[in-house]
């Protein structure tokens, strides 16, 4: 266990340039070709690397910089998600009511609303209860943008009315099972990196960190297969 400090500094400075690197390139390509998206990943991409810095010198720990970090790509999906919004509002040739919410959708958001509460043996820890309740807040807001992607109305840009709600309907899938995946998969990532800094991890913790595997897993599988379905009945739509 003495060398775990060492390993846990390495995995979060790696997950941070990695998103440093990620961020940075598509904020030069959005600057190019979309420039009202390029300011938040490039703000994501001198967070993640202020986080590294301070991450590798032992001035911030490493649980709450990926506590930070979630919260910055959390950041840049709300701001996305508010220019999209706004985009497609000027763009849109018609906006018609939908007749009702697709079950899985609901299922996703419902299963990465309640996955919050698995953070509930880390928030009595002192040491981790700022960082669980930041990554709390961050998939509570994933999870609340998933809704808002679900409930939207249905968007049409064309004359083919069918074709128009199966691209929506598509669209629809893969964005909500993105963010819902997203707001688990934070919560996965937490609990095992602070499992293994855990001297002895309490039964219901590797509980916790078990149910949110296999969650984050099923969650972005049925997503893929649901999208799968969309494409080969509607090639188009993709």
């Amino acid at each position: 266990m003495h060398y775990q400090p060492t390993i846990a500094i390495i995995v979060i400075d790696a997950f941070a340039l990695l998103a440093a690197v990620s961020y940075g390139r598509s904020g030069w390509r959005e600057l190019r070709c979309d420039p009202p998206f390029a300011p938040g990943r490039f703000a994501v991409s001198f967070v993640a690397v202020a986080i590294a810095v301070l991450v590798g010198f032992r001035v911030l720990l490493p649980v709450v910089g990926y506590a930070i970090l979630c919260l910055a790509l959390v950041s840049v999906y709300v701001y996305d998600a508010v220019l999209e919004e706004r985009t497609r509002r000027r763009r849109v040739a018609s906006l018609t009511p939908r007749s009702g919410i697709d079950w899985q959708l609901i299922v996703w958001i419902a299963v990465s609303t309640l996955s919050i509460a698995l953070l509930s043996p880390y928030i009595v820890l002192d040491e981790y209860r700022v960082p669980a309740l930041i990554v709390a807040l961050c998939s509570l807001v994933m999870s609340g943008i998933a809704w808002r992607i679900a409930t939207a109305p249905v968007q049409l840009e064309g004359d083919d009315i069918a074709a128009e709600r199966r691209r929506d309907r598509f669209r629809r899938i893969r964005k909500t099972g993105l963010a819902s995946g997203l707001a688990i998969g934070i919560i996965f990532v937490f609990t095992s990196f602070v499992n293994a800094d855990l001297r002895s991890p309490m039964q219901i913790q590797f509980t916790v960190q078990s149910i949110a595997f296999f969650a984050s897993f099923g969650i972005y599988g049925w997503m893929l297969l649901a999208g799968r379905i969309v494409i080969w009945r509607f090639p188009s739509a993709s």
